[in-house]
């Protein structure tokens, strides 16, 4: 199989992460805030807290709470900072996890929302955003990364307009976080989502929210923490403040893992192996009349967004997939506003989505199997319908 779809999850994951899991799953789990430890038995918990806030550059681990992932974290962010009655601004390369969590607040809690457009590349541009603020204007989230062309937001200037303006930033990291360095102080980042199983080398179920120190937010659920048992209500200290039942304890050991192999090899270095891969294939795609690219030529993150003429996409993924064992994704990837500005809507496009583990044998291949593809094209479409069992997914 040739796996093409790391913006979605990343595979395969690195040795290390697979072994946390391995052990972890056949070991008690251990907190040194809610158990007893044996003597010499790592905390990963506070060890996965640690690393995490040495990668993302934050002033101390209790900024670094974990969630299931991006959706909750968005969710908890969205329910929790008091947006009631007040204006939002956030861009149309939003995934559906931050469109659909405000969507629902500005019908139940009269939140007022502002969608910037991006460019036909997939840019934010940030007097695009100034323009929209008002007297009412709390917070603006921020997609720092594009799951469907890579493209990434300018951090740096949107914080400074945000701040500027006594407004809350807040940024879904999900695609960026460990393939773009963040430093959320450098940044002034106030509230950050990420999730574990993307370029973080995690496995799926687990995530984190970063949140800076002075920054109030009350938690999506409230419960067990496994300390000061007494209280009769939450426990306000962070991070367990946003951190009630149990946690994920094997989904925590495969971050820590995964967090542990990004900090060993470096961002950089792991970004030389994805850029020469993405390149080559851009390049390769370029040259071929009957395709169209979407978003920019220059490298941000290892996605490529593009479209077989005359072909739907979910019918290209369909062909790879069937015939070559090529895992693509397809349609509209859980980002519905973005396609009208790159003009890949109604049905999407075709993303490839590269890892450091790829080759470029592998692209070698993929880009003859898209040949043939478009070769059948021009003579036999109905040989493209293998399996229509799932075009409708998008």
């Amino acid at each position: 199989m040739i796996y093409f779809n790391n913006a979605a999850t990343s595979y395969p994951k690195p040795q290390c992460v697979l072994d946390a899991v391995s052990f972890y799953a056949a070991h008690p789990p251990i907190d040194a805030g809610r158990s007893s430890m044996v003597e010499d038995e790592k905390d990963v918990i506070l060890s996965c807290r640690n690393k995490l806030a040495k990668l993302f550059g934050a002033a101390n681990s209790s900024c670094i709470s974990f969630t299931s992932g991006s959706t909750q974290s968005i969710n908890m962010i969205v329910k929790g900072l008091g947006l009631d009655n007040k204006h939002v601004i956030t861009t149309t390369t939003e995934h559906s996890s931050v469109v659909r969590a405000l969507k629902v607040a500005e019908k139940e809690r009269n939140v007022n929302l502002s969608f910037v457009p991006c460019d036909e590349q997939g840019f934010i541009h940030v007097d695009d955003i100034r323009n929209q603020i008002n007297k009412d204007t709390k917070a603006i989230f921020v997609n720092h990364s594009s799951n469907v062309v890579g493209t990434e937001v300018d951090l740096y200037a949107i914080s400074e307009l945000a701040h500027d303006e006594n407004l809350l930033l807040i940024v879904d990291a999900s695609q960026s976080a460990g393939t773009i360095p963040i430093n959320v102080r450098e940044l002034d980042i106030d509230i950050m989502a990420f999730t574990g199983h993307k370029s973080l080398h995690g496995i799926a179920g687990i995530g984190g929210l970063y949140v800076k120190e002075d920054v109030d937010i009350q938690p999506l659920i409230v419960g067990g923490t496994g300390v000061k048992s007494t209280s009769l209500y939450q426990i306000e200290e962070r991070p367990i403040y946003f951190e009630a039942g149990t946690q994920n304890f094997v989904g925590i050991a495969s971050l820590e893992a995964g967090v542990s192999y990004i900090l060993d090899k470096g961002i950089d270095a792991a970004n030389v192996v994805k850029s020469k891969l993405y390149y080559s294939l851009r390049d390769k795609l370029e040259n071929i009349p009957e395709i169209k690219l979407y978003g920019t030529d220059k490298y941000y993150s290892p996605i490529i967004g593009m479209n077989v003429n005359g072909v739907d996409p979910k019918e290209v993924g369909n062909y790879l997939s069937k015939r070559h064992n090529i895992v693509v994704r397809t349609g509209i990837l859980c980002a519905p506003l973005i396609h009208h500005n790159l003009g890949s809507d109604p049905n999407g496009l075709v993303r490839i989505s590269l890892s450091s583990f790829n080759t470029e044998d592998e692209i070698l291949t993929f880009v003859d199997a898209i040949k043939e593809m478009i070769d059948i094209s021009k003579t036999n479409q109905e040989e493209l319908h293998l399996d229509n069992s799932n075009l409708s997914c998008v």
